[in-house]
């Protein structure tokens, strides 16, 4: 159905006071301008049809099925329905519904905490996923390692060392190293459990830079320390585990994680 004038003003109104109130330190003549602007696009037919051609795009119809009800906003909690058919789509599916809201001006920090952790959840698809350059997820882990919840900077930490175990990635062991050096993981100058969880990805990330950078910054604190050796000694007791039952599997690969999490 096409879209009327009147739905159009009130969309360009929305867009203005939501420009003003981000940039409310703009110049009487800037805001003039832009006043003037959306009164010339408000009556102009190339608006009407572009609204009237978005409106029946594949982003507003089945290609984004995964977009929530009305009632859905990103800004909520997710209910278990919403959750888990978020849960449910394929990746291309998110992509969609991300540059969605994208183009809405929206970024990680406008999704409510769940959304977040589930955004980056699923971004830890595989090492594809993550890697793309032309997709949404390199931005949203960046974005995510500076969050201002914890454990949403967690399940950063926790999604590099899943995907990038055994790879001795220098660019991810830089990055987790940023973060364990982000004051709002320390509370009285102690190390909050996100400080295990940024060691625990170093030794399972792996090479000699991994574990030379976790004991660097496991130094200073003794039950960091400690943890530290019993993820050593956890890795070798399992490498030498597979090694004995098949050579081949001697490998950088898989440890499993303490349950010393916390």
């Amino acid at each position: 159905m096409p879209l009327d004038r009147t739905f159009i003003k009130a969309q360009l109104k929305n867009a203005l006071l939501n420009l003003l109130r981000q940039h409310w330190q703009l110049s009487r003549p800037a805001v003039l301008r832009i006043l003037l602007v959306t009164m010339i696009l408000s009556h102009s037919p190339m608006v009407i049809s572009q609204a009237n051609l978005a409106a029946n795009s594949p982003i507003s119809s089945s290609s984004l099925k995964s977009i929530p009800p009305g009632r859905f906003l990103i800004s909520a909690s997710a209910s278990a329905s919403d959750w888990g058919h978020f849960k449910q789509q394929p990746f291309e599916s998110k992509k969609e519904l991300w540059n969605y809201h994208q183009a809405l001006g929206k970024t990680l920090k406008n999704w409510h905490w769940q959304w977040r952790v589930g955004w980056i959840q699923s971004c830890g698809a595989s090492v594809k996923v993550l890697t793309d350059r032309h997709g949404p997820c390199p931005r949203i882990l960046s974005q995510g390692a500076r969050d201002k919840a914890l454990v949403v900077r967690s399940e950063v930490v926790r999604v590099y060392a899943h995907v990038f175990a055994g790879s001795g990635h220098k660019k991810v062991i830089h990055s987790l190293e940023d973060m364990f050096s982000d004051p709002r993981n320390y509370r009285h100058k102690k190390p909050l459990f996100i400080a295990k969880d940024i060691i625990y990805a170093m030794e399972k990330i792996g090479g000699s830079y991994g574990r030379n950078t976790a004991r660097r910054l496991a130094r200073p604190y003794p039950k960091l320390r400690k943890y530290h050796r019993s993820v050593i000694q956890l890795s070798l007791r399992e490498k030498s585990s597979a090694a004995s039952s098949d050579p081949s599997l001697y490998t950088e690969s898989s440890v499993s994680q303490p349950n010393s999490r916390r």
